[in-house]
């Protein structure tokens, strides 16, 4: 019976895409947790795991933190399975399985890099004795950068022990001759630089990539032997890959706009100061403005791209091209222009409506929501009493269990803040305090976040309700010395200004292991939300008690008015609905009454 093990090493040749194979990978790993027994038990059959599956919905139980999620899993490897039998089917003569080899020069060495480093000879079922000087220029010129330098640590812990008499003595037979001769090193290739138009120069595309690396990093990190002058201060460390496509979407917009046009000579853009200038970005602006005015285009109904690209490439050339104070002055003043700018207001996404409009048709599920700080303190204070005999991963759950509490108490009992400055609180600093705790924690604790770190550039400040007090003490005494001293797998968090730290000092905790844990904190009080979804709970309780309070609900989250209104305008209509049945079930009393029944 082939298992979850044989699949694994027959990923590869299952022919998925480069991106989602390693998502079925990573479902893959997670299966013997979801089984809750070792991979070489679980058996590779789909009609197996549909049997086992299918219409299950404990997927709390099972590890995952939503029923999407739990979905997603099934389909991996339910998808992966089955592929498996059908290349099983059509697989031509195997290759010799040289695989039985590893677990015996695995059993004689202690450090994992040979296992890590050399999978490449173990997908090829290539003999342990095969590995030689060709082997590794063959398999490190297909590699990108970061897969290389794994493979050379496996690489150079192999020949150590090629090179040991002592090992070839013990592992007669398994090793070969002589050691393998690394290749020569390669200079990393840029990042970032597949976003832009695929006619643009060579030249143009590692200006941008340079952009982006400085963008994230703070420094020309030798990318370029003339230092760029980007100011350090200016340095963002949650530039993320989405960011920098946003931003090559936008430098591609200035440029194919002005190439069809005839605007510019391809050969005349070498680098991103002779593409942005402020002559350029006017007459890209302009020509989508143009665009926008027919009837017929379909720029008619979009509001927000212009000023999202206006905004990007204005920003790249401040930041990167270094323009004069006159032409900064004016690339601003076209980008808050009100025909650039325009007045858009988002919406809520129909799935997110439709959990919204549900947990406000539930009263159960408001009152858990209310209920779930003290919840969460009492069930990670019953769990602390049995601290010493706990596992790692049920220590792991306990301290999630404070960490989620002291969030949703701030959520609840402040102010619904973003995911992103809820994260990056910050206590007991002097210039960038942004939470406010009382000495000894007597009194009440107050939020004063400046407008530099919020979405719209307002300052958000105001006192959270005493009942937040006891929660957040339990946090900061309890929970949060035990993940800076005893974390339970060994990566300890650094004591930094942070209220939410990380291992890192300069650093608040990464954004998926905040998220997950607060979803798991509202999981066990059986609500199925995400730290977003409690900013539209919160507007949901205030205008359930006055509809009329867009104003107040708009300065809560941080919102404009327009986008208060727009996203809960369904709030009014329900209230509405609500009052105008109530209005005929008086009216139909009042002329029943007296009536005699038919």
């Amino acid at each position: 019976m082939h298992n979850l093990d044989d699949v694994k090493v027959a990923l590869p040749q299952l022919e998925y895409g480069k991106g989602y194979v390693n998502t079925v990978r990573a479902a893959l790993n997670r299966a013997p947790n979801v089984y809750k027994k070792p991979a070489t038990h679980i058996s590779a059959c789909p009609h197996d795991f549909q049997q086992r599956f299918d219409g299950a919905t404990n997927y709390v139980a099972m590890g995952f933190r939503s029923l999407d999620q739990f979905a997603n899993w099934k389909t991996a490897v339910g998808g992966c399975f089955a592929r498996y039998q059908r290349w099983l089917a059509n697989e031509p003569a195997r290759k010799p399985d040289y695989t039985d080899d590893w677990p015996k020069i695995l059993a004689y060495v202690t450090d994992e890099a040979p296992k890590l480093g050399l999978a490449a000879a173990r997908e090829e079922s290539l003999a342990t004795t095969d590995i030689n000087t060709e082997f590794a220029h063959r398999v490190c010129n297909r590699m990108s950068y970061e897969a290389r330098k794994t493979f050379l640590r496996g690489l150079t812990v192999w020949n150590a022990l090629v090179g040991s008499d002592i090992a070839q003595a013990a592992l007669a037979g398994l090793l070969p001759a002589s050691p393998s001769e690394p290749p020569p090193k390669q200079a990393r290739k840029l990042a970032y630089i597949d976003w832009l138009p695929a006619e643009v120069s060579n030249s143009l595309r590692k200006d941008f990539a340079r952009f982006v690396h400085v963008k994230r990093h703070g420094e020309d990190d030798g990318l370029n032997e003339d230092p760029l002058g980007f100011d350090p201060e200016l340095r963002n460390l949650n530039f993320t890959d989405t960011s920098a496509k946003a931003y090559g979407y936008a430098v591609g917009w200035v440029y194919r706009t002005l190439i069809r046009s005839e605007l510019i000579d391809a050969n005349d853009i070498r680098q991103l100061s002779d593409l942005l200038t402020y002559r350029n970005i006017k007459s890209a602006t302009r020509i989508f403005q143009e665009m926008r005015a027919d009837e017929m285009s379909p720029l008619k109904s979009d509001a927000g791209s212009l000023h999202s690209y206006v905004a990007k490439v204005t920003q790249i050339a401040i930041e990167h091209c270094h323009v004069s104070p006159e032409t900064k002055q004016h690339m601003e003043a076209l980008r808050n222009h009100p025909t650039v700018r325009g007045k858009s207001v988002g919406k809520m996404s129909v799935a997110r409506r439709r959990r919204v409009k549900a947990f406000a048709n539930d009263m159960d599920m408001q009152t858990r929501l209310f209920e779930s700080p003290e919840f969460l303190m009492r069930q990670c204070q019953t769990r602390l009493k049995k601290w010493n005999t706990m596992s790692q991963h049920a220590r792991m759950q306990t301290l999630k269990l404070g960490t989620a509490a002291a969030a949703l108490a701030i959520l609840l009992y402040g102010k619904p803040l973003r995911e992103t400055n809820l994260r990056e609180l910050r206590v007991f600093c002097d210039e960038r305090q942004t939470l406010i705790l009382p000495p000894e924690f007597v009194g009440k604790a107050r939020l004063d976040l400046p407008g530099e770190i919020t979405k719209n550039g307002k300052p958000i400040e105001g006192e959270l309700d005493p009942e937040a007090m006891p929660i957040l003490r339990f946090y900061y005494e309890v929970i949060r010395k035990k993940l800076i001293a005893e974390h339970p797998f060994g990566k300890h968090h650094a004591e930094s200004d942070f209220f939410f730290n990380g291992p890192r000092v300069d650093h608040a905790v990464e954004k998926s292991v905040f998220n997950a844990l607060i979803g798991e904190g509202l999981a066990l009080c059986g609500l199925e939300m995400d730290t977003h979804e409690m900013r539209h709970a919160v507007a949901f309780f205030v205008l359930d008690e006055d509809p009329n309070a867009i104003e107040e609900v708009a300065e809560l989250l941080d919102n404009l008015p327009d986008t208060a209104r727009k996203f809960y305008a369904w709030v009014e209509e329900r209230k509405a609905h609500q009052s105008a049945r109530a209005k005929m079930q008086a009216a139909k009393s009042k002329r029943l009454r007296g009536r005699k029944r038919a």
